[in-house]
């Protein structure tokens, strides 16, 4: 059994309960537990998957009771949530140098980095972002697709393909979350 750190995004644990990729999620989440890895995030992640679970209970793709499930069932898997003033500046510091738009994705990959640790996320546009750059990344998924999220002028807004973003990158389709 080998111990490993895994820093795990908002856009990889909500696509746990949500898809569209869940099966697959589950899979690596499983696989990982059972090789005895430890879990690790900002604590913004709570943060982050409450917003994103508000926004599906206001444009109607899940109830405010099953988005409270959600995140009470988010909230109890064995991660272990950090933060401290230099994971903020770190943060601050690679959100510039991978010119990313908001510092939030930036978070998850400071603490990655300072912990040595892979980064799991469901972000196309992050895990493309840092190809090639020396740090350790799995999308979820293995597709480089369009981007879900954080450019959005009006998150949760219709894009001119039928589906709307939520701000973590999780892509709210025509059909709705699975759950």
């Amino acid at each position: 059994m080998s111990t490993s750190t895994v820093c795990v995004d908002a856009s990889f644990v909500l696509r746990m309960f949500l898809g569209p990729d869940d099966v697959e999620a589950w899979e690596w989440w499983e696989a990982a537990l059972a090789d005895g890895t430890d879990f690790t995030a900002p604590s913004l992640l709570g943060y982050e998957a409450a917003n994103v679970l508000h926004r599906y209970a206001r444009a109607g793709y899940l109830s405010a009771a099953s988005a409270e499930i959600v995140l009470d069932a988010l909230l109890e898997l064995p991660i272990v949530l950090e933060s401290d003033s230099s994971l903020h500046l770190a943060a601050l510091r690679l959100a510039g140098h991978f010119r990313l738009s908001a510092t939030y994705d930036a978070h998850y990959l400071a603490l990655a980095d300072r912990l040595g640790a892979e980064l799991w996320t469901a972000d196309a546009e992050v895990a493309h972002r840092l190809e090639g750059q020396g740090l350790r990344v799995r999308l979820l998924g293995g597709t480089r697709g369009p981007r879900a999220g954080h450019e959005a002028q009006n998150p949760g807004a219709p894009d001119d393909d039928g589906t709307s973003k939520a701000y973590c990158s999780l892509s709210i389709n025509h059909q709705g979350p699975k759950i």
